[in-house]
């Protein structure tokens, strides 16, 4: 049988707030270490950025280092400069790519008609007129060149200049006149 005791009650709640002091107590001292850690980790990050800044501070000021960052930016620049000179280029070339100003067929009609004791020495091609300068064993042929010339659609006037007898053959230029302007698609 159980005993009846009255002061049970009084001193089982004298360890219960034993318990929760030394409870408290225990986790207020870990709250502490935690506190006192937490600002000696910081404060060696603030050490650490420091020391970069500094760095970074020093690396700013050199003069050498600015002489490197504006070389850099000049060069920079005129990379942006070369590269805006390649893109206009590269236009440029498309645009002459696409245009082909003096069609194909156009030399090949020229090189149709021509007989066959001549050789064409120069052809010098511009916007208005087309210089043939060649070689013939007779006068002959140079006429007929000259008049199968001026049947090719895009030539207005044939002009044979000169006509020079060597002893090879005769000496010819002909300068043929273009029909509305410079070369471009029909």
């Amino acid at each position: 049988m159980k005993d009846i005791n009255f002061f049970d009650v009084y001193i089982s709640k004298r360890t219960y707030k034993l318990r929760a002091k030394l409870f408290l107590l225990i986790f207020g001292f870990i709250m502490v270490i935690l506190l006192v850690g937490y600002g000696i980790s910081n404060q060696s990050k603030i050490k650490e950025l420091q020391i970069i800044s500094n760095e970074l501070e020093l690396t700013i000021n050199d003069l050498e280092y600015l002489k490197k960052v504006n070389n850099a930016k000049e060069e920079k620049i005129e990379l942006n400069r070369f590269k805006k000179e390649v893109e206009t280029i590269k236009k440029v070339n498309s645009t002459l790519h696409d245009k082909e100003f003096i069609k194909e067929d156009f030399i090949k009609s020229i090189f149709s008609k021509m007989p066959k004791d001549m050789f064409l020495t120069s052809i010098i091609i511009s916007d208005m007129e087309i210089k043939i300068s060649g070689v013939s064993m007779d006068k002959l042929y140079i006429a007929e060149f000259g008049k199968g010339i001026e049947s090719i659609e895009r030539i207005e006037e044939v002009f044979i200049s000169d006509v020079l007898q060597e002893e090879e053959g005769y000496r010819f230029n002909i300068t043929c006149f273009l029909k509305g302007g410079p070369m471009d698609d029909e």
